[in-house]
């Protein structure tokens, strides 16, 4: 699904430099493996999300360990993902070519997520 707008606000601060954002799958159950067989369990759902955050010039941040803010996803067909009590999971940075700017895939843990 295509989105129109992420934002993020940090600290009061907000922030739109993303060039990418992916929601979390929910996965409602999961694969057991059983002594002769195999069966599924129901799971607890992991809210969340991941996003490419492009820095502007001078503009990099650390996004390590940074817990408690909250994002406002909006979709092409209007659909709004809204996540609070978010903590980032883990920051991968993208290779540097010299042909492309600096990017690094942020993938963030979230407590609440409300969509309409």
């Amino acid at each position: 699904m295509r989105i129109s707008k992420l934002s993020l606000t940090v600290k009061g601060e907000e922030i739109t430099d993303f060039s990418k954002w992916q929601d979390n799958e929910e996965e409602r159950y999961s694969r057991v493996p059983l002594m002769n067989k195999e069966d599924v369990v129901e799971t607890t759902p992991s809210k969340g999300f991941k996003f490419t955050y492009v820095p502007g010039s001078g503009a990099d941040r650390d996004w390590n360990g940074l817990t408690g803010f909250s994002a406002i996803g909006q979709k092409k067909n209007g659909q709004k993902c809204e996540y609070s009590g978010c903590t980032v999971l883990k920051v991968t940075p993208n290779e540097l070519d010299g042909k492309t700017a600096a990017e690094y895939v942020v993938d963030v843990f979230a407590s609440e997520v409300n969509r309409s």
